[in-house]
């Protein structure tokens, strides 16, 4: 009886029945009344021992599908043997697998229960649970499985297999995964049987959650020009979806672009999403643009076999700000026809797709086929001059097909005589196309144009005494050339140091440029031009000196010889510092205004290195008028008196700007007359102020020429 007393919960099956009845349940409130109620006849006390064996001998050979099937049937059965039994109450216990029922006696009036704790006892059943299975089975097989997760899909099967009351273990294994087909091996608890293994599958629901988002999406992305284009693009979007069986569409506010739509869905398709509402944004039309992008695209030519002629027709899309994509794809390949579908930025809106037919280049493949066929059969055995002769021919033959536009040509020999020309072709890309290189084999002499080059390179690594030396070389040293028969035309010249020859070849060998022109080294020296200087005595801006850093080949370890056309102005000096070859120039004295010197340089023994430029010397201006004695300046109160002192100046300007007077003190004022500036003649103008007094007899003043703070001329006066 522990086992009973620790139950918590039971679910009780009562049938219904019309007589007065106790039960030996002491919690029943008819047994507490009947406690409470005063009876005249006795009572007669009974034990369930005899009742437990009925129930027991009842169920010992029957089997049910269910725990509550046998409560159910004890519940239910009227033919009670046992004294006082009036009839069973048969309850569940929930809170246990095991495979048994509690009964509780109902007893007639007038009997009741002597056992203090046996109102209620456990009495153990059979349970085949075949029929709870396959109801179960049934019941996952309409279950909406997403066949994208298995493991979900796995566990949620098992745990609905383990709520049948007395299985104890479920263990899954798919049997085919596509399909959702599936093998269970089952464990029961004690006095429950069923089948070992259970094979069978389920049915595999699409989720069109994702879908639905998508679209979605699309939708917020997309412009709308009006109510209707919304409308209709929307049911159109939402219908496109697999698995959605119809869309109904309404307006929850079309002011401001709000919908709302009800999606019904086909029998294996699902979502937990069958309404849908949203807020649209109104969008930028980008429509005029894609189509006349695309107007340029349909009317281009293009060479359908390319393999990457999709990228050639979206390519034109690419630098547009707003298309997120364009996807290309074949409406009839054989036809040629295509459609490209457009992806737009959040923002922008067009057309979503656009179609059109390609229109193909002409291949000219065989054209020029056929031209070098006809160019190799017409010169037949010819042995031309040089490849230059072959690439003219091929050249204003090949140029003359429609389409061609350059051709790039090189030479490689396959023999001795025999050669293999390569013709590299561009075409005319909005029309034709053809295949890039075509090839032809020809007899040419032999080309002698690399022995020739060899020489070059030895002739310009050569020192010559003169022109004539190197001349005489190429003579001497080509003719030794197998191929070469002559030398013709020889000339050179002298400022660019280049010999200049034609190539005279024999029969047997040839060249492609005959005409040749070689630069010889020389052995003499070379001064580049050297540009005229200036030297200066003002002060302020004195640059008596000038280092210049001369330019030319071979001055290095040379000496240098000068010569100048005036003689003592200047004195010239060379130096050699860090790989370089420099002239000083500095001037000797100061001259009166501007003089010029012209300089002769050269590399000593060399006179034709020679070369010229010009020293411009500035000095100062120089008064060649001698001071003279004291100048007496008369005093009158009523007129201020003055005395004028002549004086000539050398200077390369006028000087009236820029001498300046002073004096002593305030006794006299001076100031320049120019007399004659072009021929260097002022005055020296001298006011008296103030007369000097007798006890200042023999004092004077001093009058100055001032040039740039320099006292150039001094005269001393006195007014009486």
């Amino acid at each position: 009886m522990k086992k009973l007393l620790q139950l918590l919960t039971v679910v009780t099956i009562l049938p219904t029945v019309s007589m007065t009845a106790v039960s030996c349940d002491m919690s029943f409130k008819s047994k507490e009344k009947s406690e409470n109620k005063t009876t005249e006849t006795s009572t007669k006390r009974i034990k369930n021992t005899e009742l437990k064996l009925e129930v027991e001998s009842l169920l010992k050979d029957k089997t049910f599908n269910s725990v509550q099937e046998a409560a159910e049937f004890i519940a239910t059965y009227k033919d009670w043997k046992t004294e006082g039994i009036l009839r069973v109450q048969a309850s569940i216990f929930t809170e246990t697998d095991a495979a048994s029922i509690a009964i509780t006696p109902i007893l007639k009036e007038g009997y009741e229960c002597l056992d203090t704790y046996g109102n209620v006892f456990e009495v153990y059943i059979k349970v085949d649970l075949n029929t709870e299975i396959n109801k179960k089975i049934e019941e996952i097989k309409n279950n909406k499985y997403d066949e994208k997760n298995l493991e979900s899909v796995k566990t949620e099967i098992i745990q609905k297999i383990k709520k049948i009351k007395g299985i104890s273990s479920v263990e899954l294994n798919w049997t085919d995964e596509n399909l959702l087909k599936y093998s269970l091996k089952l464990l029961y608890r004690q006095n429950f049987s069923g089948p070992e293994v259970v094979n069978s599958e389920t049915k595999t629901y699409t989720n069109l959650k994702e879908a639905i988002s998508s679209v979605k999406s699309k939708i917020q992305e997309k412009g709308y020009s009006t109510n209707d284009d919304a409308k209709s693009t929307i049911i159109r979007l939402y219908n496109n979806i697999e698995g959605v069986k119809d869309v109904t569409f309404e307006w929850e506010n079309s002011v401001n672009y709000k919908y709302r739509v009800n999606l019904t869905f086909e029998s294996t398709y699902y979502s937990d999403e069958t309404t849908v509402s949203d807020l649209l944004v109104k969008n930028e039309s980008v429509g005029k643009e894609v189509e006349q992008i695309f107007e340029v695209v349909k009317n281009k030519k293009y060479n359908i076999a390319d393999e990457n002629i999709e990228e050639e027709l979206i390519k034109p899309f690419n630098s547009t700000n707003y298309l997120e994509s364009v996807k290309f794809s074949w409406l009839s390949q054989p036809n040629n026809t295509y459609k490209l579908t457009f992806n737009y930025k959040k923002g922008y809106f067009g057309p979503e797709t656009l179609s059109a037919k390609i229109l193909h280049k002409m291949d000219i493949t065989d054209m020029i086929k056929g031209a070098i066929t006809n160019i190799e059969f017409e010169n037949k055995g010819v042995v031309y001059e040089n490849a230059l002769k072959v690439q003219e021919i091929f050249s204003k033959i090949l140029k003359q097909i429609k389409g061609v536009q350059t051709l790039d040509f090189s030479t490689n020999a396959n023999n001795d005589n025999t050669y293999k020309l390569s013709i590299k072709v561009s075409y005319d890309d909005e029309n034709y196309f053809g295949d890039k290189t075509f090839e032809s084999n020809f007899e040419m002499k032999k080309p002698i144009d690399d022995n020739v080059l060899k020489q070059k390179s030895i002739f310009e690594n050569q020192e010559f005494k003169n022109l004539d030396a190197a001349k005489e070389y190429i003579s001497n040293s080509l003719t030794k050339i197998e191929g070469v028969k002559e030398i013709i035309n020889i000339t050179s010249d002298s400022e660019t140091k280049n010999v200049k020859f034609t190539v005279i070849t024999d029969e047997l060998h040839s060249m492609q440029y005959n005409v040749l022109e070689w630069k010889a080294d020389l052995k003499f020296s070379e001064i580049k031009p050297i540009d005229n200087q200036e030297l200066s005595w003002v002060n302020g801006s004195q640059k008596k000196y000038q280092d210049i850093k001369l330019s030319g080949y071979k001055l290095i370890g040379k000496n240098l010889t000068f010569k100048t056309d005036v003689d003592n102005l200047i004195s010239i000096t060379e130096y050699e510092e860090n790989n370089n070859k420099y002239l000083s120039i500095q001037s000797l004295t100061n001259v009166a205004g501007v003089k010029t010197v012209k300089v002769d340089v050269q590399v000593e023994g060399q006179p034709e290195s020679k070369v010229s430029f010009e020293v411009k010397i500035i000095g100062q201006p120089i008064i060649t008028t001698e001071e003279p004695d004291q100048v007496a300046i008369k005093w009158n109160k009523t007129k201020h008196e003055f005395v004028d002192v002549d004086f000539h100046i050398d200077f390369y300007d006028n000087a009236s700007n820029m001498l300046v007077t002073d004096q002593k003190d305030d006794y006299i004022s001076t100031s320049i007359i120019e007399k004659d500036a072009t021929n260097g003649l002022y005055s020296l103008r001298i006011y008296g102020n103030k007369q000097n007094s007798w006890l200042s007899w023999g004092a004077n003043q001093d009058a100055y020429i001032k040039w740039n703070g320099q006292t150039l001329w001094t005269v001393n006066t006195r007014v009486r």
